[in-house]
């Protein structure tokens, strides 16, 4: 096999190509010995440097087999897979999704979420193919819950997925993060870091027009439950919340929940209500 590949490598025409990408095949499902794959994770990054698409897929394919049973061989191609979403072709940015989620691990998770992230803020035609958005921003969501570092790094990347890839995120997302967020890691001071960033980061991210409704949900429930980690005073919260429901969008669909918000505010507070929260509350 180690014979085998060395030729068809010498070649560099189309028929080596295909014998290297079956030779590795064949060792990483039949013989996968570490020397031959270590050979084999070196002969394929002529593939995934390549300019032709087809010998970028055939490089993905072949490393993907080699990620299966070991990742550890795909780490120093880790740039070159990840530079593979910039392409435009479809496909090869599927096929690069997919391997940059089995090549995730915890000392690369942030280095490969932060490249999934900036894919999923481009906008336009050419990445307007909303399976593939909903599917990228899926697995972001769980190599995050997976393999955060910190509780604060999960708030943080969480909520700039909720901002890059919007109504592509699935509600269940949103209910992971709010679920984190209340039930904490055990460690109080680091608990309260997170908390602490995650107001502060929704207080500002109110201001901005057209937020995604899942978001949205995330952000009304954490103040409701932490927003005087803010330092703000429980009436300027309420009215946070109320302009909120006035302004945005889908004010509408999260009314009810910024009701609820301000009633645990105000429980907190001694039942006093600031006036825009009262002018709502007799509305309804």
């Amino acid at each position: 096999l180690e014979d085998t590949l060395a030729r068809a490598e010498l070649s560099k025409n189309q028929i080596g190509n295909a014998l290297v990408y079956e030779t590795v095949r064949t060792i990483a499902s039949i013989y996968p010995n570490p020397q031959l794959l270590a050979q084999c994770a070196l002969v394929i990054s002529r593939f995934i440097k390549s300019r032709n698409n087809n010998l970028k897929y055939v490089g993905l394919n072949a490393l993907a087999c080699i990620v299966n049973v070991n990742p550890s061989y795909a780490a120093e191609h880790q740039m070159a897979v990840v530079d593979c979403l910039e392409d435009d072709d479809e496909t090869l940015r599927k096929k690069t999704l997919d391997l940059l989620y089995k090549m995730t691990k915890p000392n690369n998770v942030e280095v490969i979420v932060e490249r999934m992230l900036a894919f999923l803020k481009r906008d336009g035609d050419r990445y307007s193919d909303q399976y593939m958005r909903a599917e990228a921003a899926s697995r972001v969501a769980e190599l995050a819950e997976r393999y955060a570092p910190d509780a604060k790094w999960y708030v943080e990347t969480m909520t700039a997925l909720f901002e890059s890839a919007g109504d592509a995120v699935k509600p269940s997302i949103g209910q992971s993060l709010m679920r984190l967020i209340a039930e904490g890691t055990g460690d109080a001071v680091a608990d309260e870091l997170s908390r602490k960033s995650a107001v502060n980061a929704y207080v500002k991210l109110f201001k901005r027009p057209k937020l995604p409704l899942v978001l949205l949900q995330v952000m009304v429930w954490v103040i409701g439950e932490f927003g005087e980690l803010s330092g703000k005073s429980s009436e300027e919260l309420m009215d946070l919340l109320i302009d909120a429901v006035d302004t945005q969008m889908e004010g509408n669909a999260i009314e009810t929940l910024a009701l609820s918000a301000i009633a645990k505010i105000a429980t907190r507070s001694g039942g006093s209500l600031s006036a825009k929260a009262l002018r709502a509350v007799e509305r309804n």
